[in-house]
């Protein structure tokens, strides 16, 4: 497992992909979070990018096959 210090470029990263996932999808920008390690200023992390898309359902029992 390789670990590096942390660098703002993760967090420039992380607002290209989010771009990216914007001008592709319908998602909300609101929808869309950095999460993990690569947050963490001064927290030396795995170099992996993680994001989080938060799907609102209008039905939640249509997600657990009830309605």
């Amino acid at each position: 497992m390789r670990l590096e210090a942390y660098t703002v470029d993760w967090q420039k990263e992380f607002h290209r992909v989010k771009q990216d996932i914007l001008n592709s999808t319908p998602i909300q920008e609101n929808r869309i979070e950095h999460i993990g390690s690569t947050v963490i200023k001064d927290m030396v992390a795995k170099p992996i990018l993680c994001a989080e898309i938060i799907k609102l359902f209008k039905n939640p029992s249509s997600t657990n096959g009830a309605g």
